[in-house]
């Protein structure tokens, strides 16, 4: 995956440290793989583990992340929890907006100090040498006050999918999948990635962006092109009207005087795409 700058930036001055990281970002931006980047920038030499906070019961939280002891409650058995198991090494804990007053407690008490306890009686306490980074799309006021303060200053904002991004992405997705897979390369054409980018300006998001690629890749191995054609995206969903056609651009410039910026700031999208579909239209 490439990322803007400012989040290349703000990884490469994090990764290597043992702080907390809440990663915020909309749906399918990337917060996933951004942290398993973090866990391969970080050299820590322990595992990565993951848990979506929002798939747990909230009854199991604790005992999830910190363990059980044999006999601890009725039939209990040994577990040694997410913590233990990412001992030197990274903890993901995805969507945890989704968790309540009393499970963000738990959590920021052992963010504050490492300590942990296996849920019931007779559990041990350990202390673990953990690198946690959290992850949600909610807005930060879901968040407990206390927890909150706590990672703010080591947040690393994701922005939402963008042409740019997604024309960037589109090599390294590709050669992601032949190493993985095994497989021959196969590149995107000029006309597939503009139907990903037109696709991701009518509210794709990153991840369904890979995810296609990915499919009409393999809808390109199928058949034996060596070129991910538009016809292998087939199902691709496609906005039914462009809100930055020719006519709304030439409103919106007129609107503002033919001041780019303002334009851009009153469509709501960057400079940089403003002046690709200006260039696109043949306007200005």
């Amino acid at each position: 995956m490439i990322w803007p700058p400012e989040v290349e930036k703000e990884v490469a001055a994090l990764a290597p440290h043992d702080r907390p990281i809440l990663l915020h970002g909309p749906p399918g931006s990337g917060k996933t793989t951004l942290a398993r980047e973090i866990h391969r920038r970080s050299g820590r030499t322990g595992a990565f583990r993951s848990l979506d906070c929002g798939t747990v019961g909230r009854e199991l939280f604790a005992a999830t992340l910190f363990g059980t002891p044999k006999g601890g409650f009725t039939n209990a058995e040994e577990r040694a929890g997410l913590v233990a198991e990412a001992r030197d090494g990274t903890l993901f804990l995805d969507e945890i907006g989704e968790l309540a007053d009393d499970q963000q407690a738990a959590l920021n008490v052992f963010l504050e100090d490492g300590v942990w306890r296996q849920v019931g009686v007779g559990g041990a306490e350990g202390r673990g040498d953990v690198r946690v980074v959290l992850a949600t799309w909610r807005p930060l006021e879901v968040l407990r006050p206390d927890l909150r303060d706590r990672l703010d200053a080591f947040r690393i904002d994701l922005p939402p999918a963008t042409v740019e991004r997604v024309g960037e992405a589109v090599f390294d997705w590709s050669r992601g999948m032949a190493d993985r897979l095994r497989q021959p390369l196969v590149r995107a054409s000029a006309d597939a990635r503009e139907q990903l980018e037109r696709a991701v300006e009518g509210g794709l998001s990153m991840r369904g962006a890979r995810n296609w690629l990915e499919r009409a890749t393999m809808r390109a191995w199928e058949d034996g092109s060596s070129v991910v054609e538009p016809r292998h995206l087939w199902g691709l969903p496609v906005r039914a009207r462009d809100p930055l056609d020719e006519p709304a651009l030439r409103r919106l410039l007129h609107e503002t005087d033919g001041n780019v910026a303002a334009a851009a700031r009153r469509a709501g999208v960057s400079r940089s795409m403003l002046n690709r579909r200006l260039a696109r239209a043949k306007i200005r």
